[in-house]
């Protein structure tokens, strides 16, 4: 828990953030680091998670996810979120992820076109 307050209140460079998440994966401790850390920090983490979504590679992506699903998961304040700061954090997350969903769809549909037009051939 004290690497997570450590991440949320200091001003750590997005690489040795990931790479701290990382470890507490590779170490099976993330669920334990992330697990009821109140509101403050739940909401620290979740403006952090916003803001590395735009900025990392794609590739880190499942990692942030993970450690966003860890989050939702393992706090009561998150279930759902208690506050309006909270909830509006969510919010960002749910529409991102029903926008990624959607693209994901057509790839889908495209991929099924492209598979009949070369069988067709």
């Amino acid at each position: 828990k004290k690497a997570i307050e450590r991440i949320a209140k200091t001003r750590m460079s997005r690489l040795t953030v990931l790479g701290a998440f990382e470890e507490l994966l590779q170490r099976g401790a993330l669920q334990v680091a992330l697990t009821e850390i109140g509101e403050e920090l739940s909401l620290a983490l979740l403006r952090w998670l916003r803001n590395s979504f735009k900025a990392v590679q794609p590739v880190q992506h499942p990692l942030l996810m993970e450690v966003l699903h860890t989050l939702l998961d393992f706090n009561k304040c998150l279930q759902p979120p208690c506050t309006e700061e909270l909830m509006k954090e969510a919010l960002y997350f749910e529409v991102q992820i029903a926008r990624e969903l959607n693209i994901q769809e057509v790839m889908l549909q495209t991929s099924g076109m492209l598979k009949a037009m070369t069988v067709m051939s």
